[in-house]
């Protein structure tokens, strides 16, 4: 049996039996030893966890470390991971919340470009989507504007509208505009 976690309503987190056949599959998607390696922790990370059932402070510094990573197979590994660790343990949810402050606007938008397959719990994630309508970068503004739309997040209309009328950014406003067709579908 795969090592997982699994509740009701909450992401199924599960892994390979064994880690290395884990840390392995890195390698249909990278060849740098480096990329391999940031990796093989989050992969080391997660077995932990799972096993455990409790997400040290060491291993959230590590997953958010990973966030930032220059490699996108482990930004997005670390960022996928980050979201659906928020279901089980509410540290995770004050963690993103945290890094939507975080003064590097690519550790903000990838905050929010996580949020894709999974969500963090509902009210996070409103949270995390209003502070990135309001960010200073037009990259993360337009990405939250894009999950909204694509998570059919209708209580947003609003705040799509108003983002509209002060926005400068031509790409913003068009996604905007096409979130609000979908919100509207």
């Amino acid at each position: 049996m795969c090592p997982s976690l699994r509740e009701n309503g909450k992401p199924h987190i599960f892994l390979l039996r064994e880690p290395h056949r884990e840390k392995e599959h890195a390698q249909n998607y990278t060849n740098s030893v480096e990329a391999i390696s940031e990796y093989a922790d989050i992969v080391d990370i997660l077995y932990q966890v799972v096993e455990r059932k409790e997400l040290s402070e060491g291993a959230l510094d590590l997953l958010t470390e990973r966030l930032g990573s220059r490699f996108k197979l482990v930004a997005d590994t670390a960022g996928t991971r980050l979201v659906q660790l928020s279901h089980y343990f509410p540290n995770v949810e004050q963690k993103l919340l945290e890094l939507m402050d975080d003064n590097r606007h690519q550790i903000r938008l990838r905050v929010v470009q996580s949020i894709w397959t999974d969500s963090p719990p509902s009210e996070t994630t409103d949270e995390i989507l209003r502070k990135a309508l309001k960010d200073k970068s037009a990259t993360v503004r337009q990405f939250a504007v894009s999950r909204i739309g694509s998570h059919r997040l209708k209580h947003f209309q609003r705040d799509i509208s108003h983002l509209l009328q002060e926005e400068t950014s031509e790409k913003v406003i068009a996604e905007g505009q096409y979130a609000l067709q979908q919100l509207q579908d």
